[in-house]
């Protein structure tokens, strides 16, 4: 048998592979996951699979709602706690 190297991985990877993931069974659940997975993969700057203030900075209906939206109160937004803030009245499902 062959051996086997255990294959090492960036944070940066790491998280840009689990947003795949995400996106793929979000394609499959339904076009409003997909679309808060695409734009949390494109406010996420940093890779680091959370949601930071100054992330939300430019886009004032999101940033408005973060506090409400960090349910743990941990200063960062989970893919999940992303999810409620766009379901919030007024957010904006855009980035442009």
């Amino acid at each position: 048998m062959g051996s086997h190297q255990p294959r090492s991985f960036t944070a940066s990877q790491w998280v840009t592979g689990r947003l795949a993931a995400a996106l793929s069974v979000a394609l499959l659940a339904g076009p409003a996951l997909a679309t808060a997975i695409g734009m949390f993969g494109t406010l996420d700057v940093d890779h680091n699979g959370l949601l930071l203030p100054q992330e939300l900075a430019g886009h004032p209906a999101l940033s408005a709602r973060f506090a409400r939206a960090d349910e743990n109160r941990d200063g960062a937004l989970s893919l999940a706690e992303f999810e409620g803030l766009l379901a919030m009245p007024g957010a904006t499902p855009s980035l442009e």
